[in-house]
């Protein structure tokens, strides 16, 4: 197998970029980034054509099946470690329900060939992008085969495979985003257009094409134009990624769901992607050399992990938001940030480098070096101090006053407050806000009498029947260890749209320690008296 020891370090630096705009477009509304849709998404469609040049660069040539297993070799060895530990971490933050046939599917990195929601969202949904990239790597000996004498031809054939798949979600009359029946194999436009494999290669070919140009078209030129060279390509990147977000806003109020808004969205800059890919190769600006610095380099070797972590740390966030109540504001983001950032590092240095050596054999030639565990020692030293600080600060009562209590419960939900858990706990005030991605509760509770914290509350969503539809348990503050008598505090939780469900009607509290729960005075309950029953508003009814 013919390979390119070159190494391309600014190319590697953008990796971080592309990442860093995904990142910031899962975190809108979120830790204070304002909930704003500028495309930054399309930063998914950078890495399929950075994929197509990088490879293309590096394995210039695979001239037998020996090469091109050993190629298939590298690539799964590259991916897939990385990818079952970001598979685990959600499994434990986030608490997973396996379902075999999506589970294997997502193990196996074929999810998003398979167009149906529950398969290419499974689980750490961001890990689409993989199974795509995956189908990439298989393609990729065949696409190299004389590929100087056939890349037009094979660029155009991607472009048509494009134009049919848009056509057919619109023959097919396909669903948008979310299908009739969540619970049904069905198809949408989403995952034709947006996921599939077969809709993204083209974007992954102008890749390879890229790649081509590079090798056989290089320009020279001076500092100061290859600077002016940089920033122009720079600036055409961020123009096109703007002007596409406003041009899909505007085809879409003229053609309301037309399939071709959902290739448009995600992928129209995927030509000024390769162009700026293309010029930073050549290095002649100083934009370049910035790029070359060690710490960027550093960061873009580690955006790999970073991408699959990335979203199971949001999605803890939203869902455990009482817990951190006390961090507040813009700390959110710089402890978000911190917390990503070394957890990325290490599964870098700890997972992926070392599982990468194992699977491609060259284990072998790793020796054990204090000096270099260093950096991953210090990393974890400092992932373990932020972590345990911010629960350190998050875990305390956040008391207010009873006049706070009183104007946080709306006049519908006013009759079901009052109710005493045990003699022990009062529910004072209830307040529901129905977001973009779920439903945010406050909770006021008063203490009836000096006491420990120490109980928990079970929050469940239930249907008209009872029947708990998902469930998400808090415990009272940890870091105030004690409570006063008439003293009131706010719980505040976070149920994501993901726990929702059409059927959907109320929410039931009971409060309990070990198995014991407290019997409740009054109020509409169930379970004997032991869990209360407050209806949920209207707005949480329409669900994706």
């Amino acid at each position: 197998m013919q390979k390119n020891g070159s190494r391309l370090e600014q190319l590697t630096s953008l990796r971080f970029f592309a990442a860093l705009a995904i990142v910031f477009q899962h975190l809108r509304g979120e830790m204070g980034v304002p909930d704003v849709d500028i495309g930054l998404g399309q930063g998914v469609s950078f890495f399929f054509v950075l994929s197509g040049f990088i490879l293309a660069y590096v394995y210039p040539h695979l001239p037998d099946r020996k090469a091109i297993a050993s190629f298939w070799r590298a690539r799964i060895a590259r991916i897939w470690p990385a990818h079952f530990a970001s598979f685990l971490l959600g499994w434990w933050l986030l608490d997973y329900k396996i379902v075999p046939a999506t589970a294997i599917a997502n193990l196996a990195l074929v999810q998003a060939w398979v167009p149906s929601w529950n398969f290419f969202l499974s689980y750490n949904a961001v890990a689409w992008s993989i199974s795509t990239e995956f189908f990439f790597y298989l393609c990729f000996p065949f696409l190299l085969h004389r590929w100087s004498a056939t890349w037009r031809a094979k660029l155009a054939g991607a472009a048509l495979l494009l134009l049919v798949l848009v056509w057919a979600c619109g023959a097919l009359a396909l669903p948008v985003v979310t299908p009739t029946n969540l619970n049904a194999f069905e198809p949408t436009q989403l995952g034709v257009l947006y996921i599939s494999p077969l809709s993204r290669l083209l974007e992954f070919i102008v890749g390879m094409a890229a790649a081509q140009l590079f090798q056989t078209r290089k320009y020279t030129t001076g500092r100061r134009m290859g600077t002016a060279i940089e920033i122009g390509v720079l600036l055409l990147c961020l123009l096109n990624v703007i002007a596409s977000h406003y041009a899909l806003e505007a085809i879409d109020a003229m053609f309301p769901d037309a399939p071709i808004n959902q290739w448009i969205g995600p992928s129209s800059s995927f030509l000024s992607f390769a162009a700026l890919i293309y010029v930073m190769a050549h290095g002649h600006g100083r934009v370049s050399a910035f790029l070359e610095q060690r710490p960027l380099v550093l960061l873009g070797e580690i955006s790999f992990s970073m991408y699959l972590v990335h979203q199971i740390l949001i999605l803890y966030f939203s869902n455990n938001k009482g817990s951190f109540a006390r961090v507040g504001g813009q700390l959110d983001l710089v402890v978000f940030f911190g917390v990503l950032l070394l957890l990325s590092y290490l599964m870098w240095r700890c997972i992926e480098l070392p599982a990468r050596a194992v699977l491609t054999g060259s284990a072998g030639s790793v020796r054990l070096d204090f000096k270099r565990l260093l950096g991953p020692a210090s990393a974890a030293l400092l992932l373990w101090i932020t972590v345990a600080t911010v629960f350190t600060r998050s875990g305390g009562a956040n008391f207010i006053s009873e006049r706070d209590a009183s104007l946080m419960t709306h006049a519908p939900i006013a009759p079901h407050s009052g109710s005493v858990f045990g003699g022990r706990f009062e529910l004072r005030g209830l307040d529901v806000r129905c977001l973009p991605d779920g439903i945010e509760l406050d909770f006021a509770w008063q203490s009836r009498m000096d006491q420990p914290f120490g109980y928990m509350n079970a929050l469940h969503l239930v249907d008209a029947s009872g029947a708990i539809l998902a469930q998400q348990d808090y415990g009272q503050p940890t870091r105030t260890a004690m409570v006063k008598a008439g003293q009131i505090w706010r719980d505040r939780v976070f149920l994501p749209a993901s726990k929702l469900q059409q059927s959907t009607t109320s929410i039931a509290l009971a409060v309990y320690r070990g198995a014991d729960l407290l019997a409740i005075d009054k109020g509409n309950t169930d379970w004997g008296g032991r869990r209360l029953v407050i209806p949920l508003p209207e707005c949480q009814s329409p669900l994706n």
